[in-house]
């Protein structure tokens, strides 16, 4: 049985750091779940015609630890996701592999000029989107990814105006899917910061990344350069804006070459105390599950607010993913938003929903339009350390190529304790 693979190093680190720090300052939170949940699927596998439905009892017990000390930062939240299904009980999730979730970050001497950071997540992800796949369902065209990063840094912050610093990135990928491209990845970086002002400040970076397929059918090795410049300023307290511009220049172990433009710009702006909004472009090469490299542009602008029980999130989005090794295009817009509003001092009603247009091109199959939408709402019970739950949702795909169509309907009673 495989843990996941960062996580016995981070909680090693983490033993060691709190037994040197016990007397220490330190804050420390731990808080404790535990879930249990009823399910009705009217089309458990996605199917564009002869529908099967199913029934899924979920058990989810939780942790969320959050310590903070001068010699150590961290945040890990971990739970098992039990799954047992009425009738189709080959599906049934209960081994370590299948139900576990994980998001560990860790940071270690978090004030010093050396900084080691640490990531370690184990979650739930689509392998292909242009095949049939839902944001409710569990396992349809989906994979277990467990990725683990350490990043040791060093910034000399000595000088008042300059921040030169360098830094290593060590990657792993592992997908318990054979569909999915396992890789190694280790970067060095260089880089150096101007603060010309308090508020503003210029930057650029070099970076050598190497990468390593596990699966050379799948994905090529690769070599990356790339070279950055970029600006941050925060012309207000309630602001923050920057911009980046650099290239970046690809060897493939095939003797294959690729280089193209990397661009990021973003802009933070708090509207009020609880009103947020925000608007970011980026352009750059990243790996996908299943295909290798894509050149990938993002275009995202949002506005959220957040109360103390109420809270509500719209955004807008663009993606376009060009693959380099295969003849391959995607591109996809759409539009997210959710809602919650307290009703009473126990109820409170909760809202989301989302539409997506997409459009894929090459891989020997022509064009192909496809539209998505799914619409939820639940409502919530809650008392001081138990939460009680009803919700529905329903999800719709629209494809060109009818094989492609399905929709789906979920309905759900949960019982949440937190203590």
């Amino acid at each position: 049985m495989r843990l996941c693979q960062g996580t016995i190093p981070i909680l090693l680190i983490l033993v060691v750091v709190l037994g040197g720090t016990a007397t220490a300052f330190a804050r420390v939170s731990l808080e404790k779940k535990l879930v249990v949940r009823e399910e009705y699927y009217s089309n458990l596998f996605l199917a564009s015609d002869n529908e099967e439905d199913d029934y899924v009892t979920l058990a989810i017990p939780g942790l969320h630890l959050q310590f903070d000390s001068k010699s150590l930062e961290a945040d890990i939240y971990y739970q098992l996701e039990f799954r047992l299904y009425k009738d189709n009980t080959e599906e049934n999730e209960t081994s370590l592999k299948d139900t576990q979730r994980l998001k560990a970050d860790a940071t270690l001497f978090p004030t010093g000029d050396f900084t080691v950071e640490l990531l370690d997540e184990y979650m739930r992800v689509i392998i292909d989107e242009r095949r049939p796949t839902s944001e409710t369902n569990p396992f349809i065209n989906k994979s277990n990814l467990n990725r683990f990063e350490v990043n040791p840094s060093y910034r000399l912050r000595r000088f008042s105006t300059f921040e030169p610093s360098v830094g290593y990135r060590y990657r792993n990928l592992n997908y318990t899917s054979s569909e999915g491209n396992d890789s190694d990845s280790h970067r060095f970086d260089a880089g150096l910061v101007k603060r010309v002002t308090p508020h503003f400040r210029l930057k650029g970076l070099y970076g050598y990344e190497i990468f390593q397929s596990d699966q050379a059918n799948r994905a090529e090795d690769f070599d990356r350069q790339d070279v950055l410049v970029g600006i941050e300023i925060e012309p207000l307290p309630n602001m923050k804006l920057g911009a980046e511009a650099g290239r970046a220049w690809i060897d493939f172990s095939d003797s294959r070459q690729s280089d193209g433009w990397l661009w990021r710009a973003w802009l933070d702006y708090g509207l009020t105390a609880r009103l947020e909004s925000k608007l970011e472009y980026s352009q750059d090469f990243v790996s996908s599950v299943d295909l290798g490299l894509i050149k990938n542009q993002t275009a995202l602008a949002s506005l959220g607010y957040v109360g103390k029980r109420r809270s509500a999130n719209v955004s807008v989005f663009y993606n376009k993913a060009d693959y380099q090794e295969v003849d391959r295009e995607d591109e996809s817009v759409g539009m997210r938003m959710n809602v919650k509003h307290p009703l009473t001092r126990h109820f409170s009603v909760g809202a989301n929903g989302y539409v997506i247009y997409y459009r894929f091109s090459g891989d020997g199959s022509g064009t192909e339009d496809v539209g998505r939408w799914g619409v939820a709402a639940d409502l919530d019970y809650q008392l001081r350390i138990l939460t009680l739950a009803l919700g529905a949702s329903h999800e719709r795909s629209d494809s060109e190529i009818d094989a492609n169509d399905y929709r789906s309907n979920v309905v759900f009673a949960e019982a949440r304790l937190a203590f």
